[in-house]
């Protein structure tokens, strides 16, 4: 269980994240070590410039390249053959059809040639916001540690079933949205039974990102993606 305490800083008792019929004597609970949560990563203050700027980092990198190559006149398919006459109709002159202006004809001023979305963030400026989404996170009391999250065999109910009775003491809804991450050796079977579930999204630490944390109102964290993320997201 997560304690939301500023005044004693969150300390997770390993015993308490797992479902109490799981255990076979309750007094294990005892004998479990506490997880203490790094202050370096929960307590900094909200930093709104520096979340826009990793979400704009990340959305750009996501939209990569373009590569355009638009048709003019001199490319696009048609023949040079005069429309009608110059004069005596009435209308406008045509030389060809493959004018802008015509159905079929070329594009006027359109994209052309290689062009990079991408823009550049320092990794420490990344480490930096990824700190201060979970601080945020922390905040706002949708912080959520869990031992881990397995399954059996790929379920899509066993999988709800298992999530519902972890996160039920927490205020979890189903309707609600929540961004699962686990250590970077994710159980293949929760992650195949999970995708199917409604705005639940799960990522291995190594794929931990301000923008998807903003993106979802829960970040439930397995102990071992604590551990790897206060290793990913240290400052150097």
């Amino acid at each position: 269980r997560l304690i939301h305490s500023y005044d004693n800083f969150p300390v997770v008792r390993l015993g308490d994240c797992g479902i109490m019929e799981e255990l076979e004597e309750l007094e294990e609970l005892e004998e479990l070590p506490n997880l203490s949560l790094n202050p370096l990563l929960y307590t900094l203050p909200l930093r709104t410039d520096i979340l826009h700027r990793c979400v704009v980092y990340q959305r750009n990198k996501f939209r990569g390249v373009r590569r355009a190559l638009t048709k003019t006149i001199s490319t696009v398919s048609g023949s040079g053959k005069k429309m009608r006459a110059q004069k005596g109709s009435g209308m406008a002159r045509i030389g060809h059809k493959r004018a802008a202006h015509h159905r079929g004809g070329a594009k006027a001023h359109g994209p052309k040639g290689i062009k990079d979305y991408s823009t550049k963030l320092d990794k420490s400026f990344r480490r930096l916001g990824g700190r201060v989404a979970l601080s945020q996170k922390l905040r706002e009391g949708n912080l959520i540690v869990v031992d881990d999250l397995r399954c059996s065999d790929i379920s899509t109910k066993a999988a709800k079933r298992r999530l519902g009775g972890k996160l039920a003491p927490y205020g979890y809804d189903d309707f609600e949205s929540a961004l699962m991450i686990t250590g970077n050796d994710a159980d293949r079977y929760f992650r195949l039974s999970a995708r199917n579930l409604p705005n639940v999204t799960v990522l291995p630490s190594m794929s931990y990102n301000v923008y998807d944390v903003l993106n979802h109102k829960y970040l439930v964290l397995t102990v071992q993606a604590v551990l790897d993320l206060e290793h990913k997201l240290r400052e150097k």
